[in-house]
């Protein structure tokens, strides 16, 4: 079975370019267009891990990481924060993110992250 990995991003090419390189190297893909969505799919989905952005209106990704952390269902879920925001790692760290993946990333750094993680 295909490790799920949930995508979490406002931005609809960004979902979408995930979403279909995943896809391509064998990932069972979960797209989500805000915080809200994401919390919402990662307590029904468990998926194996979570890439959430950290700028989207309403819910950030902060805001949905703080979340995922205080629910027994998805506190162990690894979530790698993506943004063209560049954090202190500690402020990653601190907010409940497991790494951080820079924007814009090439193909291979996607699908190094999620091999590292799943």
């Amino acid at each position: 079975m295909a490790s799920r990995i949930l995508v979490v991003d406002d931005d609809p090419d960004a979902r979408a370019i995930c979403g279909s390189l995943l896809s391509h190297f064998g990932y069972d893909v979960i797209l989500a267009d805000d915080g809200i969505e994401g919390v919402d799919l990662a307590h029904r989905e468990e998926p194996e891990l979570i890439l959430m952005d950290i700028m989207m209106p309403g819910v950030s990704g902060f805001t949905a990481v703080d979340v995922l952390r205080r629910s027994v269902r998805t506190r162990e879920i690894p979530v790698v924060a993506m943004s063209l925001y560049d954090p202190h790692p500690e402020e990653i760290r601190q907010a409940g993110f497991d790494g951080f993946l820079p924007k814009p990333f090439s193909p291979h750094e996607l699908i190094d992250v999620v091999d590292r993680w799943v």
